[in-house]
C-alpha cells in the first residue's frame, strides 16, 4: 500500500476543511430549509448572563464642533472611530432645513404608514416594540404626518418621502453621496420603543434627528458572538438569542438625540431605538458604498455572504413567483411566506411572546429616566 507523504497528507485536510465550510455557508445561504435547521439550533429565549451581574452600559461618543459631511469624515478618520457610535452635536439647524427647504417641496409626497394599537403599556424593551400593528395602513402625505397628530399612525418612510436633494441639505453633504433613508415621523401619544432590536450588514446610518428625542442602545457583532448571543440575516439582521434583561450586561453604547443632533453607526452595528411622545421627525440616511460593505465583511463576513445570498434567493422568488409584490413595497405581504423570512417569522412570534411584559423602557432612558421607571 502507497503511503501518502505527511505534507500531502495536511494538504488534503486543508482542501476538505475549506471545502466543508465554503459548503456549509452556501448550503444556509440559500436553502431555507437548511435555514431553518440552523435556526433551530441557535435559537433560544434563555438569559445569555446571569442576571446577578451588573449591567455593563457606557455612553456613546460625543463630538463637537461638526457641522458638514466633509468635517464629519475627517473626525471619525482622526479620531479612528469608523467603527464605533458616535454623537455628532448640533450638528446642523436641522428644524430650519426642514422647514425652509425640505417640508416645502415635500409636504404633499406620501408613503404608506401603519396604524399601531397602544397595547404595551410600560413602553416595550430591546426585544418588544412599545406597540403592535394593527395590520391596517394608510396613506399619508407628509404635510399629514407632521402637522395632523397622526398618533395612531407610526410614520416609518422606507425611502418613499425624502430624496437625494433632501439628504444633501440635511447632511451638508455632496449630491448622490447617499441612496435611500429610512425616516421615522410620529406623534406617539407615550414614550415608547418604536424599532426593537436588529442590524444592517453593509450601510452606514447617519441619523439626523429634526424634533423630538430618542434613545438608543447598540452592541458590537463581537460581543455579542462572546456572550453568546446569535445574530442571523433574513436579508433584514435579527437577533436569535439572548433576553432583554440580559443582553444589557454584554458591552452595550447609550445614547439619546435631541434635536439638531446627528447620530452616526456602522454597519453590523446591532441597535434598539426608543422615541419620546409628541412631535417626533429622524431622517435616517443610508451610505452605501465600497467602503461600507467592506465595513460588514471585517466584523462579520458570513452574516453579509448569507445576506446577498438570501437576497437574490429572495429576487428570484419575487419575480418569478410573485408577480403581485408592489414595487419598493418594504412591508412583507404577511398572508405570503416568504423564504428565510418566514422560518424567522416562525421563531420571532415566539420571542414577542415571551418578552412582551418586560418593562425595559429604562434602559433607554438611562440618567433620563422619570422617577415612576
Amino acid at each position: 500500500m502507497m503511503k501518502v507523504p505527511p505534507l500531502q497528507t495536511a494538504k488534503y485536510a486543508a482542501i476538505g476543511y475549506v471545502v466543508s465550510w465554503a459548503l456549509y455557508y452556501i448550503v444556509i445561504g440559500f436553502s431555507p430549509t437548511a435555514y431553518k435547521w440552523w435556526l433551530e439550533s441557535k435559537f433560544s429565549l434563555e438569559h445569555v448572563v446571569p442576571l446577578d451581574q451588573p449591567d455593563n452600559i457606557r455612553e456613546a461618543y460625543d463630538a463637537y464642533g461638526v457641522h458638514n459631511y466633509a468635517e464629519l469624515n475627517a473626525y471619525l478618520q482622526e479620531h479612528n472611530l469608523w467603527y464605533e457610535v458616535v454623537v455628532f452635536r448640533n450638528y446642523t439647524d436641522c428644524d430650519a432645513t426642514f422647514r425652509n427647504k425640505v417640508y416645502p417641496r415635500r409636504k404633499h409626497a406620501f408613503d404608506q404608514f401603519p396604524r399601531i394599537d397602544y397595547n404595551v403599556p410600560h413602553g416595550g424593551n430591546a426585544y418588544h416594540n412599545g406597540h403592535t400593528k394593527t395590520g391596517l395602513f394608510r396613506n399619508l402625505t407628509l404635510e399629514e404626518m407632521v402637522t395632523g397628530g397622526e398618533g395612531d399612525y407610526f410614520g416609518v418612510s422606507y425611502n418613499g418621502i425624502f430624496k437625494n436633494e433632501d439628504f444633501s441639505d440635511f447632511m451638508g453633504a455632496p449630491l448622490g453621496t447617499f441612496f435611500k433613508d429610512f425616516s421615522f415621523i410620529s406623534w406617539l401619544k407615550q414614550d415608547m420603543v418604536t424599532s426593537r432590536i436588529h442590524w444592517a450588514p453593509i450601510i452606514s446610518t447617519f441619523c439626523m434627528q429634526c424634533y423630538g428625542t430618542k434613545y438608543w442602545l447598540f452592541w458590537k457583532p463581537e460581543d455579542l458572538q462572546k456572550a453568546g448571543i446569535h445574530m442571523t440575516t433574513t436579508v433584514a439582521g435579527e437577533i436569535a438569542s439572548g433576553t432583554p434583561q440580559s443582553i444589557v450586561k454584554v458591552p452595550t453604547v447609550h445614547a439619546v438625540i435631541h434635536a439638531n443632533d446627528l447620530l452616526y453607526f456602522p454597519p453590523m452595528a446591532v441597535h434598539a431605538a426608543a422615541s419620546k411622545k409628541g412631535k417626533n421627525i429622524m431622517i435616517a440616511i443610508r451610505r452605501l458604498d465600497l467602503w461600507t460593505i467592506y465595513q460588514g465583511i471585517v466584523q462579520d463576513p458570513a452574516n453579509t455572504f448569507w445576506m446577498f445570498a438570501r437576497k437574490l434567493y429572495q429576487k428570484i422568488f419575487e419575480d418569478y413567483f410573485l408577480n403581485a409584490v408592489p414595487e419598493n413595497s418594504y412591508y412583507y405581504d404577511r398572508r405570503l411566506r416568504y423564504p428565510f423570512r418566514g422560518e424567522w417569522t416562525d421563531k420571532e412570534t415566539l420571542q414577542l411572546e415571551a418578552f412582551k411584559d418586560f418593562a425595559g423602557m429604562k434602559y433607554f432612558y438611562g440618567k433620563d429616566a422619570p422617577i415612576e421607571v
